[in-house]
């Protein structure tokens, strides 16, 4: 029986003292752990479709912040893992302008508030043609269960479509922001 371990991520930077942040030392550290240990890097997608290996790893970013592709991934390329990144899509278009919702927005107007930018639609493409793989975090990153059914449908069905329509590949997977799920979100989701 294969073993698979999902590590949920943030940011990484060297600076941002939120609990969301891992420093690159430290994610360094982290990933030679798991390579002296036998693990092998898969998207989830694919470690949910079979693991490819007895010992599979799979590394997830939350929010598309832009510290990822500039301090996380070539760390994860120094072992050969890849990773899959959840994007908020309503905040993709602009990325010169910090993520802001609930949980996060007390680093906004702060010396901190530059780790809150995310990636750019562009910058997603070049994760995704790397191997990586792009899933929905929905469009807003709202609190899922508190939501009315119309709402909830189109937090769910328009991020899907916006990844599947500015990347040009399927977007299989969903991470639930906050983790907050109930029977009718997994229902709403598929």
């Amino acid at each position: 029986m294969a073993e698979v371990l999902v590590l949920c991520y943030h940011a990484v930077s060297e600076r941002f003292p939120a609990p969301l942040s891992v420093t690159p030392a430290a994610f360094e550290r982290q990933l030679a752990l798991l390579v002296r240990a036998g693990y092998q890097g898969a998207t989830f997608e694919a470690a949910a479709g079979g693991p490819p290996a007895p010992r599979t790893v799979v590394i997830t970013f939350d929010d598309a912040y832009l510290s990822v592709l500039r301090l996380g991934k070539p760390l994860l390329d120094a072992v050969g893992f890849p990773a899959t990144v959840y994007a908020p899509t309503a905040y993709l278009d602009a990325p010169d302008r910090p993520l802001s919702w609930a949980g996060i927005e007390q680093w906004i107007g702060g010396p901190h508030e530059q780790e809150l930018l995310p990636m750019a639609w562009d910058q997603l493409g070049e994760l995704a043609d790397a191997g990586w793989e792009i899933g929905s975090h929905t469009r807003t990153h709202p609190h899922l269960t508190t939501l009315d059914d119309e709402s909830l449908r189109s937090e769910l069905v328009e991020s899907r479509a916006t990844v599947e329509q500015r990347l040009g590949r399927p977007c299989p997977t969903l991470a639930y922001p906050y983790g907050d799920h109930d029977e009718r979100v997994v229902a709403a989701a598929g």
